[in-house]
């Protein structure tokens, strides 16, 4: 049998809006999404939602057109991360 690999990138659907203070894996998933688009540095993925994350977070949603673009992860910006 044959694995077929989408080369390490998995498909996340969040379900929660993530803010400042936030922590988990869908925080992580979100982070290594910034870092594969260029907006948070690679040692960034850590799990927690800190000021790192929201300022990532922020000039992503300022490069996809959603105003404000604050760095909040809320429903507009979970239907536009994919």
């Amino acid at each position: 049998p044959t694995q077929n690999q989408n080369q390490g990138v998995t498909s996340t659907t969040f379900t929660r809006n993530l803010t400042i203070g936030s922590r988990g894996a869908d925080v992580t998933a979100l982070q290594n999404l910034l870092i594969s688009k260029g907006f948070l540095s690679s040692d960034n993925n850590t799990g927690y939602f800190g000021t790192a994350t929201r300022g990532a977070l922020a000039r992503w949603q300022a490069n996809v057109g959603i105003s404000p673009a604050e760095g909040y992860f809320g429903a507009i910006s979970r239907a536009a991360m994919r």
